[in-house]
C-alpha cells in the first residue's frame, strides 16, 4: 500500500502545483530533510511517522514539478494574431488525414526570413500534397492564431498540454529540407503502409477499424460507426490500448520462452514495447502499458513477486511526472482507472469445473468490464455526458473475439503490399471479425435502454463512490457484485455448455448473413446517404450493379457507406455520375482512387474546381471511360434499371457562367412502373427549361434540389411530378437549408418528406411496382 499511498500523494501534489499553490518559491528544497527524516524514522522504527514524512516529501516533488509545467505552459506565442508571415518549421508528427486536408504539429523554427525567437508548437491545416513527413523543414504562408475554445470544451489549453501554442492554415507547402533517417520517421513511415496496404484490401469502415486495433490509426471511420461503438460502450477498441500491449507482449515471450533465455526476452519485451508505442503513437494508454510490462518483466527477471497495482502505479506515476499535464488528460484518466478495475477483477472468484467451461471466457469478459466500467464510470458520466448500459453484454459479445482479431488484423496489415487476390484471402479473416464486432455494436446501439444521459459528478458524490467501491473490495473481493453476475451468465449458457461448436457455428451464421446482406437481392436500391451537407445517392440495381451520383463532401464518409454496400471483394464502381463540381457533391469522391476503380465517369458539365483538379484526374484515370453529361445519354443495366440524363442538353449548358447550380445534372431513374427525379443542385432556371422541354413527367421519389433551397423546387416542378416521396439531403449549414418556403410547398401537395439531417440514411428499394422505405442505416 506504501507504492499506492505515494502514488496518490505525488497526483494531489501535481495538482496542487498545476493550480498555482507554491508556484513563486521553490519548495523542492524542503523535500531533502523530509526524506532523509522519513529514513531516519524508519531506522528508528517509527513507521507510521516515516510514511508520513515521505509522503509530504513525494508531494512536495509533485508541487515543484507541476507548478513548473504551469509556468512553462503559460507562455504562449507572441506571433499570434499578428497577420500573415512566412513561417518555417518541423514536422513533430505523423501528418493525418481529415477530410481533404491534412493536419499535423510542427516545431517553429524561422519567420519571415530570420530564425524563430521562440520555438513555439504549431499544428498546421494543410492541403493532401505534398505530403510531408516526420521531421521535414516545410514552408508556408499563413497567419497564426490562438485556438478557439467554447464553454464545454477549452481546446486551447488541451492543445496547450501538446505543446502547441498556434493554429495555422497554409494553402501551399513547400518541403525545404528532407528529414533524416530516424526510428520515429521510419516507424510513421510504416504505420502509414500499414493504413495504405489494409484500406487497398479490405473495405471501409472494417479497414478503419483494423487499423485503429493495430496502429492506432482510425482515419476513414465515418462518424456513425463511431457514435455505434460510443453508444454499445466499446469505443475504446477503436484505439491501441494496454489490451493489444499485453497481447503482443505474451506472444512475444512464447515464441521466445523455449528458444531464449530470461534476459534475451526482457531485452526483446523492452524492444517491442518501444517499438509499439512509438508505432502507434505513443498515446497516454500505450505508454502506460508498455512501462507495466516492462516493469512486471523486470520484476520476474530479478525474482520479485509481480503486482500490477505496483506496476500500474510506478508506470502512471513517472508519465505524470514527466508530464504532469497527463492528469487532465481524459485518455490517461481513463486508462488507469479502467486498468485498476481490471486489476480488482483479476482478483474474483471466478467459479472453475467442467459446468463453467463454455461460459469463462463471456464471463471472464464481463466481469472485466464491470469492473473497468465500475471505477471509470464518474469520468465517462462527465466526459461523454451518457453512461453505456449496454456496455456489459456488448463486451461479452465481442471480447472473445478481440484476441484473434488482433492477430488477423497484423496478417491483414503484413498482407497489404501483397498481390490483390492473395492478400484480400489473407486479410478475410480479419475483415470477418471486424465485420462481426461493429455489427454487434450497431446492433447495440440502437436498443432503446442502450445509454442513459449524465453529467459531472459533485466532488462529494464522486468521493463517496469511490470510498464505496473500496468497501465493496475490501469486504469480499468481488463476491458482492460477482453472485448476480454468476447467476445471470449461467443461465444463459446454460443450453450451450454442452457443444461449444455451436458458438462458432452461432458466429459463422451471423458473419454469412452480414455477407448475404451485400449480395444482390433481385430488387432495385436508392440510398440517400446521410453524408452531412451535401449529396450522395448510391443505386444497387436488381443484378448488383452500382451506381453513385455525387459523392456528398467527405472521401471518409463516403468510403464508410460505400465499403458497407459493396462485398469485400468487389473494388469496382460500374458508374459514378458528378452532377456538377460543388465540393458537397465532388469531396468525396476524390478520395475514391486510392480504393476503388469506375467502369464509367460520367462528368459534368461545369468547371472542375482548380484546386482539386489534380485528385479529379486521379479519378479519371481510374475509369474505363469518362464521357460529359448531356441530356439523351441512358444508361442501362442488363436487370432493366436505367438511369437518363435529363439535364444539361448535348450541345452544352445553355447558363454556363452564371453559376454551378443552373449546370447541375438532372437524371431519371427508371425499374418496371418506379421512377425517380434525382435533381442535384438544379434550380428553378433548370426547372422552367426542363419543362418547357416537355421532360418532367409523374415519378414516385422526388431528390429535392439543393438541399432544399430557396430557389429551387417550385411550384410548377411539383405539379408536373407530382412525387409520393420528397427526399432531402441536408446537414448542419449557414445557409438555413431546406428552406421553410420549400418545406411549404412540399406540404402544400400532401407529399411525405424525409430528411437525412433528422433520420440519417433513406433508403428506397423496389421489385418496380411496390417500393418501401427505410431510415437510419
Amino acid at each position: 500500500m506504501i507504492v499506492l499511498s505515494c502514488g496518490i500523494a505525488l497526483a494531489c501534489g501535481l495538482l496542487a502545483g498545476l493550480a498555482g499553490f507554491f508556484t513563486d518559491v521553490s519548495v523542492l528544497p524542503l523535500a531533502v530533510p523530509m526524506a532523509l527524516g522519513a529514513g531516519l524514522a524508519s531506522l528508528l522504527r517509527l513507521p507510521r511517522f516515516s510514511r508520513l514524512l515521505l509522503l509530504l516529501a513525494v508531494a512536495i516533488v509533485g508541487v515543484q514539478r507541476g507548478g513548473q509545467a504551469r509556468l512553462a505552459l503559460s507562455r504562449a506565442s507572441g506571433l499570434n494574431e499578428t497577420g500573415s508571415h512566412a513561417l518555417l518549421c518541423r514536422v513533430s508528427g505523423d501528418p493525418e488525414e481529415k477530410g481533404l486536408a491534412l493536419r499535423f504539429p510542427c516545431i517553429l523554427t524561422g519567420v519571415d526570413g530570420s530564425p524563430a525567437k521562440e520555438q513555439s508548437g504549431l499544428l498546421v491545416s494543410a492541403p493532401l500534397t505534398p505530403m510531408p513527413r516526420y521531421g521535414d523543414v516545410i514552408g508556408f504562408s499563413g497567419e497564426p492564431t490562438t485556438p478557439a475554445s467554447q464553454p464545454a470544451f477549452n481546446y486551447g489549453e488541451y492543445l496547450a498540454h501538446k505543446g502547441i501554442s498556434s493554429v495555422v492554415t497554409a494553402r501551399e507547402l513547400q518541403i525545404v529540407q528532407p528529414g533524416g533517417w530516424s526510428l520515429r520517421r521510419w516507424l510513421y513511415d510504416v504505420r502509414r503502409g500499414i493504413k495504405i496496404g489494409v484500406q487497398r484490401t479490405v473495405p471501409q469502415p472494417e479497414a478503419a477499424f483494423i487499423t485503429g486495433v493495430v496502429a492506432g490509426v482510425d482515419e476513414g471511420m465515418p462518424g456513425a460507426v463511431r457514435e455505434d461503438l460510443k453508444r454499445a460502450g466499446i469505443l475504446h477498441m477503436l484505439v491501441v490500448s494496454g489490451f493489444n500491449v499485453s497481447l503482443l507482449a505474451s506472444g512475444l515471450i512464447g515464441a521466445l520462452g523455449r528458444i531464449t533465455g530470461p534476459g534475451l526476452r526482457f531485452a526483446g519485451l523492452v524492444a517491442l514495447c518501444v517499438i509499439y508505442t512509438l508505432l502507434t503513437g505513443a498515446e497516454p494508454p500505450v505508454i502506460r502499458a508498455a512501462g507495466m510490462a516492462v516493469l512486471a518483466a523486470a520484476a520476474t527477471l530479478s525474482g520479485r513477486r509481480n503486482s500490477g497495482l505496483v506496476s500500474l502505479v510506478l508506470a502512471s506515476a513517472t508519465m505524470a511526472l514527466i508530464s504532469p499535464y497527463l492528469l487532465l488528460d481524459p485518455s490517461y484518466q481513463l486508462s488507469v482507472t479502467t486498468t485498476a478495475g481490471m486489476l480488482w477483477a483479476s482478483n474474483w472468484r471466478l467459479p472453475r469445473g467442467q459446468r463453467w467451461e463454455f461460459a469463462a471466457p463471456v464471463l471472464g469478459a464481463v466481469s472485466t468490464t464491470a469492473a473497468a466500467q465500475a471505477l471509470s464510470l464518474p469520468l465517462m458520466s462527465g466526459l461523454f455526458g451518457q453512461v453505456a448500459l449496454s456496455g456489459l453484454l456488448t463486451n461479452g459479445l465481442v471480447a472473445p473475439v478481440q484476441g484473434p482479431l488482433m492477430f488477423f488484423a497484423i496478417l491483414a496489415s503484413l498482407a497489404g503490399q501483397l498481390p490483390m487476390v492473395l492478400a484480400q484471402a489473407l486479410s478475410l479473416p480479419a475483415w470477418l471479425l471486424a465485420r462481426y464486432t461493429l455489427l454487434v455494436a450497431h446492433l447495440m446501439a440502437r436498443v432503446p435502454w442502450a445509454v442513459i444521459p449524465a453529467g459531472t459528478w459533485p466532488p462529494v458524490v464522486t468521493s463517496a463512490y469511490y470510498v464505496f467501491l473500496l468497501g465493496v473490495v475490501d469486504a469480499s473481493t468481488g463476491r458482492f457484485v460477482w453472485r448476480t453476475l454468476r447467476r445471470s451468465v449461467l443461465g444463459l449458457t446454460a443450453a450451450l455448455r454442452r457443444r461449444f461448436a455451436l458458438t462458432g457455428l452461432a458466429a459463422v451464421t451471423v458473419l454469412l448473413w452480414a455477407v448475404a446482406l451485400q449480395l444482390p437481392d433481385g430488387r432495385l436500391h436508392v440510398a440517400f446517404l446521410n453524408v452531412g451537407q451535401g449529396d450522395a445517392i448510391l443505386i444497387t440495381t436488381p443484378a448488383g450493379h452500382r451506381i453513385l451520383v455525387d459523392g456528398g463532401p467527405d472521401p471518409a464518409v463516403l468510403s464508410g457507406h460505400v465499403g458497407r454496400a459493396l462485398p469485400m471483394w468487389q473494388r469496382e464502381l460500374d458508374v459514378i455520375l458528378l452532377t456538377h463540381g460543388d465540393m458537397d457533391h465532388m469531396g468525396g469522391l476524390l478520395g475514391l482512387p486510392t480504393r476503388y476503380s469506375v467502369r464509367y465517369l460520367v462528368q459534368p458539365a461545369g468547371p472542375i474546381p482548380q484546386p482539386w483538379l489534380g485528385e479529379w484526374r486521379a479519378l479519371e484515370e481510374r475509369a474505363h471511360a469518362a464521357p460529359t453529361a448531356a441530356a439523351g445519354m441512358r444508361i442501362v443495366a442488363d436487370d432493366g434499371a436505367a438511369l437518363e440524363i435529363l439535364f444539361p442538353p448535348a450541345d452544352g449548358c445553355p447558363f454556363l457562367g452564371q453559376s454551378d447550380n443552373d449546370c447541375s445534372a438532372v437524371a431519371r431513374l427508371e425499374y418496371g412502373s418506379f421512377s425517380a427525379l434525382l435533381t442535384g443542385d438544379a434550380q428553378d432556371r433548370v426547372e422552367h427549361y426542363l419543362a418547357d422541354e416537355g421532360a418532367l413527367s409523374p415519378v414516385e421519389v422526388l431528390k429535392v434540389a439543393h438541399h432544399g433551397s430557396a430557389y429551387a423546387t417550385g411550384d410548377d416542378l411539383l405539379a408536373r411530378v407530382a412525387p409520393r416521396l420528397a427526399v432531402i439531403s441536408v446537414g448542419r449549414n449557414r445557409y438555413r437549408h431546406p428552406s421553410q418556403s420549400v418545406l411549404q410547398r412540399l406540404a402544400a401537395t400532401g407529399v411525405s418528406v424525409l430528411r437525412t439531417d433528422q433520420v440519417g440514411t433513406v433508403e428506397v428499394v423496389t421489385d418496380g411496382a411496390l417500393y418501401t422505405v427505410e431510415t437510419g442505416l
